[in-house]
């Protein structure tokens, strides 16, 4: 590989667009490569015409308006939390199938750029996903035959990238990652050989892609209303909104024109009609970025934040900038590479990875400032109970939101009959800081079921430890000392996949691949 620093790569592997980077020693920061469009960027879409013919990337993000029922978008929504990303001809291709065909179309593209087979990388998910969704994330990674070597912070990956351009030492960074699918929002401070993780909020559901999704529908209802659309008038709307999206970040007016059945139709927007469709999506941010002020007042001095790092393409928005003012008054702000700066800051920290557990390897590109991650948890997590002589359960948070990694924690239950033969541990993930959760605030991500040995009675203990590791992955275990009974794993729900399929299905995509 060319000036290559690390053969570990970076991935951003994102909701609607994916890019590649390489650590250049030369240079001191991440590289982009191309795909074969000649672009940095590459659609998370996939179409299928066949089982022998999958289109991959912007092609086939251009077909998602005529082969709607063949084409899969914004499938990362799914990561985690569904099996079925899309079924075309009564095949079910999962979330972690379709992000795998992406990653293996990107490696391809970037192994033809570099001149070398790619095998390992760190690959990038929102800070506020949860362990299951982190989980997905790296067996994706494993579908498209990666040695999946950590899995990193997109807000995070965005603070290397621009420590990289210009040394953040000492400073306390707020990170706004706003792509086509989430909102990823983390604060940070930077010392001279660390980066550490303080606060992590955001949106899971919420990028460019509604934005664009809104404007298209107010475009429809004032300007297009009494006219029927063709399915290639359908596309070139959906394009030429984007365009008019991204223009209208720069020029305060723009005029396009759109076909329909009835004819050619000149359209002439304004900055302002786009801002006023889409206020309902702007204050969502602004309750994220709300939420994230009270909890630094606290516990620490909002002034005391030195930088503003932005990150995807939707913070150029002019709404975004006068938001941040707004609600960060006279904060700097860093904006520079936003569409790929996630992907140039994992490739900065895989470098670190590597210099770490192979010194001798890249010792010609040492970087005495390499910054080192200290992760906290973006999730609380515990075990449901019910509350003792009563019929109420709620969930008994057992590692807490925002704590260092890795957590590691105990909590004693009881059961609750004489003579119980199993003990069912229930395992939730929330949003709160709380000892006790609300079951209807809490997602259920996992369950082990304990057998229990001998005729014991009732409130006898169950050991239980959960332990959340620097991945963001979660391990249980539950224990009966009496009986000498246990029972740990890591969590996997049905949206996650078993062992045998993984393989099964890496083969499968490994074909696929090869006749694209």
């Amino acid at each position: 590989m060319r000036r290559l620093g690390s053969k570990i790569v970076g991935i951003d592997l994102g909701t609607t667009n994916t890019a590649l980077a390489y650590f250049d020693g030369i240079l001191k920061k991440g590289v982009c490569c191309t795909n074969s469009d000649g672009s940095l960027l590459t659609a998370s879409a996939v179409t299928f015409f066949s089982e022998e013919n999958v289109l991959v990337g912007n092609g086939a993000r251009d077909s998602a308006v005529a082969y709607p029922d063949i084409t899969a978008t914004l499938f990362k929504r799914k990561m985690g939390i569904e099996t079925d990303g899309i079924t075309v001809n009564g095949i079910t291709y999962s979330p972690q199938q379709l992000s795998a065909i992406v990653l293996k179309s990107v490696m391809n593209d970037a192994e033809e750029e570099l001149g070398e087979k790619i095998t390992d990388a760190v690959i990038t998910v929102p800070a506020y996903f949860g362990t299951n969704r982190r989980r997905a994330t790296m067996e994706a990674g494993m579908l498209a035959g990666l040695n999946v070597r950590g899995i990193l912070d997109e807000p995070v990956a965005a603070i290397y990238n621009a420590d990289s351009i210009g040394k953040l030492e000492g400073k306390n960074c707020l990170v706004v990652d706003l792509g086509g699918g989430t909102l990823d929002i983390v604060v940070a401070h930077v010392t001279g050989d660390s980066i550490n993780e303080v606060f992590i909020d955001g949106d899971l559901n919420l990028g460019g892609s509604d934005w664009d999704a809104a404007f298209r529908e107010y475009i429809r209802k004032e300007y297009l209303a009494g006219k029927q659309l063709g399915v290639e008038d359908e596309q070139e709307l959906l394009i030429k909104t984007e365009m008019a999206k991204k223009r209208l970040s720069d020029k305060t007016e723009t005029k396009f024109s759109v076909s329909t059945c009835e004819g050619r139709v000149d359209i002439s927007l304004t900055r302002k009609e786009f801002e006023a469709c889409t206020c309902g999506l702007l204050e969502r941010v602004r309750i994220v970025l709300d939420r994230v002020r009270r909890m630094m007042s606290e516990k620490t001095d909002e002034r005391e934040i030195d930088l503003i790092v932005l990150a995807g393409g939707a913070t150029r928005m002019p709404q975004i900038r006068g938001l941040l003012d707004e609600l960060f008054p006279g904060k700097n702000v860093s904006a520079k590479d936003v569409d790929c700066a996630v992907a140039k800051g994992a490739a900065a920290y895989a470098r670190l990875l590597e210099a770490e557990e192979q010194p001798g390897v890249v010792k010609m590109f040492d970087n005495p400032e390499a910054k080192k991650l200290k992760r906290i948890a973006g999730r609380s997590y515990g075990i449901s109970a019910y509350i003792a002589g009563t019929e109420e359960e709620k969930v008994w948070n057992m590692i807490y939101k925002n704590t260092c990694l890795p957590d590691r924690n105990e909590h004693v239950f009881q059961t609750r009959y004489a003579n119980q033969k199993t003990a069912r541990l229930e395992i939730y993930e929330n949003n709160e800081d709380a000892y006790r959760a609300e079951l209807e605030d809490s997602a259920l991500i996992g369950e082990l079921v304990l057998e229990i040995n001998g005729d014991l009675p009732v409130g006898t203990p169950i050991y239980t430890t959960l332990t959340l590791d620097e991945n963001g992955m979660l391990h249980a275990k539950g224990y009966e000392k009496t009986g000498q009974t246990e029972i740990e794993t890591y969590i996997q729900t049905e949206a996650l996949l078993e062992e045998g399929d993984l393989i099964a299905e890496q083969e499968q995509i490994a074909t696929m691949l090869q006749v694209v």
